[in-house]
């Protein structure tokens, strides 16, 4: 697979919890062999994510730094803010406030990386 730097922004739609994250996982697998490494997902419509969301999330960034990428999530509600808090994902997770700031943060990290090569 032909990876580039272009970036994914995937809009999450209610709760993201057991039932809904095989669906994202299949997403992301799907933009992956599209060649995608940079993902933002935009949670302004996601009020509660579980502990099954939180795999996921740390699932998907390991995908992507495999293959020389990186994940980051934007308009995070005060109660998913809350859950980044609680668990530490702040550690592992990129958050920006908005998505043209997460999309800047990528752009940077992509630019950053073509100069390494």
């Amino acid at each position: 697979i032909k990876v580039h730097n272009e970036i994914f922004e995937f809009q999450t739609q209610g709760d993201i919890d057991l039932y809904k994250c095989p669906e994202i996982k299949s997403i992301i697998e799907k933009k992956l062999g599209e060649g995608f490494r940079f993902v933002v997902f935009d949670m302004k419509a996601t009020a509660h994510i579980d502990s099954s969301a939180i795999g996921t999330l740390i699932q998907i960034v390991g995908w992507l730094r495999k293959r020389g990428g990186e994940f980051s999530v934007c308009n995070l509600r005060d109660s998913v803010k809350k859950v980044f808090e609680i668990t530490r994902l702040y550690n592992h997770i990129r958050v920006c406030e908005s998505l043209s700031d997460a999309k800047e943060v990528l752009e940077r990290i992509a630019l950053a990386k073509e100069g390494d090569m």
